[in-house]
């Protein structure tokens, strides 16, 4: 299937970014977030900012063959 599901855990407060687009993220810092994927290689820039502003920053790199 061409369909990914990120899921994950951050701080609670924390402001979240996949690909630049914001991403909900619940009381427990959990999220999930629906990925379509091409054929290939997809990067997924995931990006977090916490309430006193530091920032950490992952890129994942996923490889699609339909």
């Amino acid at each position: 299937s061409n369909r990914l599901e990120v899921v994950g855990k951050t701080d609670s407060g924390a402001r979240l970014t996949i690909n630049d687009r914001w991403v909900s993220v619940n009381a427990n810092g959990e999220f999930k977030w629906p990925v379509i994927l091409v054929s290939g290689e997809n990067r997924l820039k995931i990006a977090a900012v916490d309430e006193a502003g530091n920032r950490t920053e992952k890129e994942l790199v996923v490889n699609y063959q339909p």
